[in-house]
């Protein structure tokens, strides 16, 4: 097979070799953290901690790292869908933990069944057509208003689609490259995620299944390519490094030799990490108090999943990195390179299915599929200093005229109310100028209420997948 490849000096916060400078990337490269914040005229803080604009500034764009408050966009939520046995109506309470089997899936794809054979068309053609009917948009123009919610996937990298037997999306990296990238468009608050894939085999090679937030909470799978065995299964707290929490858990068979489903279940009292239906894990948030702190450091900020193939064994990363991932990558003779000429990691179905939370009510799939209130976003509440669940805010599924409420709100300083500006459609997306007004002044925290009220607190050599690739961006 011949793979498409992409320019992807963003992917993974990784540097390659490249003929231009990508316009909307500073250049040189200026890190950003919570102790530096971004220039103005590169506002925005990626996930992987380089300053920017234009797609920089959607998906994993850090408000606490960024120029200001309202430099990120406001991020599209994958809204919760009950099924057809479980009514979840205005006047019906939820309660997580009891009905978590009784939402429907928002997201469920399966891949490699694209047609992909059109006479008339070249391979990468090809290609672009079965990414292009996957919802797949490049992360360069993940930027402009429809595709914020039109889009249900974000890619970098080298993409190809296996049509064997067994079809699927393959993840690949060849040689001297730093691999590729698939990220959910849509961000969520609680719920299920299941990937079903093979892992990339090879020494120095990484294969991984992540949840990750804008502020750095992170759920993950991390697959060695030497160790096709085990998969290793970590959780951080706003990027907090804690280097001792990683576990490892058997895989029969192997990770690459089948493909086997990986999932998370995460509400806000547990995740559970599963392979293949079987709990291998528990983290309840109980037992992640922190008494210093008086808070909970457990992961509670809206997510977006993603899957990626990188290089873990290469000389410009930390002795530590290669030591973790198993040494150096053969990029010469390994098994996998002679045989196909790259690494790859193959994907043949990612489902996500939110939960309900303390921002939307489920809703019937008939109703949602008809209802402008089915889109909505996630933000920041700008006044916050902590970023943990007691921050986030959204522009909400509205059942009134949430649209009036913010102008009257916004000119009469005086009012405050716990709505925004709802998206007139699913074309129209909330941006920083329009948030400013309509979001930013008209919301109160004492006024908003959360699922949780204890977690009101301060805030706060294998590093986690944040710190492990922003040295390739900066190196």
């Amino acid at each position: 097979m011949v793979a498409l490849t992409f320019i992807v000096s963003l992917l993974l916060g990784a540097k390659v070799a490249r003929c231009s400078v990508e316009a909307y990337k500073s250049d040189p490269a200026i890190a950003c953290s919570s102790n530096k914040r971004c220039p103005k005229e590169w506002p925005c803080c990626s996930q992987y901690g380089q300053c920017g604009n234009g797609p920089l500034c959607v998906g994993g764009c850090d408000p606490r790292s960024s120029f200001n408050s309202q430099s990120c966009l406001a991020i599209p939520a994958l809204v919760p869908s009950a099924s057809s046995s479980f009514q979840a109506l205005g006047e019906n309470s939820y309660e997580m933990g009891e009905t978590e089997g009784q939402f429907s899936p928002a997201l469920d794809t399966r891949f490699g069944i694209y047609n992909t054979h059109q006479e008339s068309s070249s391979e990468a053609e090809r290609i672009q057509e079965a990414l292009k009917s996957a919802k797949m948009l490049h992360y360069s123009d993940f930027k402009a208003e429809p595709e914020l919610s039109s889009a249900d996937y974000t890619y970098s990298g080298f993409l190809d689609f296996d049509v064997g037997p067994q079809s699927a999306l393959m993840l690949t990296m060849p040689p001297e490259t730093t691999g590729s990238l698939l990220s959910s468009a849509k961000s969520f608050l609680y719920g299920r995620v299941a990937v079903t894939m093979k892992a990339a085999a090879g020494k120095g090679v990484v294969s991984a299944m992540v949840l990750m937030s804008a502020v750095k909470d992170e759920v993950d799978f991390e697959f060695l390519g030497g160790d096709l065995e085990h998969a290793q299964s970590n959780y951080y707290y706003q990027g907090e490094l804690v280097h001792t929490r990683m576990t490892k858990a058997r895989i029969q068979p192997d990770s690459c030799s089948e493909f086997h489903t990986y999932e998370f279940d995460w509400n806000e009292d547990r995740i559970h990490w599963l392979i293949d239906g079987a709990i291998v894990r528990t983290l309840r948030r109980e037992d992640t108090y922190d008494p210093a702190l008086n808070t909970y450091k457990y992961p509670q900020t809206p997510m977006r999943l993603e899957v990626a193939i990188w290089p873990g064994g290469v000389p410009s990363n930390s002795p530590g990195t290669i030591m973790w991932a198993g040494g150096l990558i053969d990029w010469d003779d390994a098994a996998a390179i002679v045989k196909d000429g790259r690494f790859q990691l193959a994907v043949k179905q990612v489902t996500i299915t939110p939960y309900a939370n303390a921002f939307t009510r489920a809703k019937p799939a008939k109703l949602q599929a008809r209802s402008e209130d089915s889109v909505f976003f996630y933000f920041y509440d700008p006044d916050c200093s902590n970023f943990d669940e007691t921050c986030v805010r959204t522009t909400p599924q509205h059942n009134h005229d949430s649209r009036q409420d913010a102008l009257n709100a916004s000119s009469d300083p005086s009012k405050s109310v716990q709505s925004s500006l709802a998206p007139a459609s699913s074309s129209s997306v909330p941006t920083s100028a329009s948030l400013k007004t309509s979001v930013y002044g008209t919301y109160t925290t004492s006024e908003f209420t959360i699922g949780r009220h204890e977690n009101i607190g301060l805030a706060m050599n294998r590093q986690n997948l944040f710190f492990k690739l922003r040295s390739w961006l900066l190196s």
